[in-house]
């Protein structure tokens, strides 16, 4: 390779340290995403949840679909 160890070690820990830096990143801007999202009053409650009988009714999912695709 050309290289010491301590030179490889050192890129791999710098690497290693910048994906830190881009996972550390993308957290925050999930959380600021996330943020925005309750502020503007956008999401889902425990009370939006469906029932098991809700969440199996095809025949009334099929019939949405039927009726968005006409209108």
């Amino acid at each position: 390779m050309g290289k010491t160890l301590s030179a490889v070690v050192r890129e791999f820990l710098t690497e290693f340290g910048t994906s830190e830096t881009e996972q550390e990143q993308s957290r925050r801007k999930l959380r600021e995403l996330f943020e925005e999202f309750d502020r503007e009053g956008i999401g889902i409650s425990a009370g939006d949840r469906l029932s098991r009988d809700e969440l199996y009714d095809r025949a009334r999912a099929r019939q949405e679909i039927e009726d968005a695709d006409r209108g």
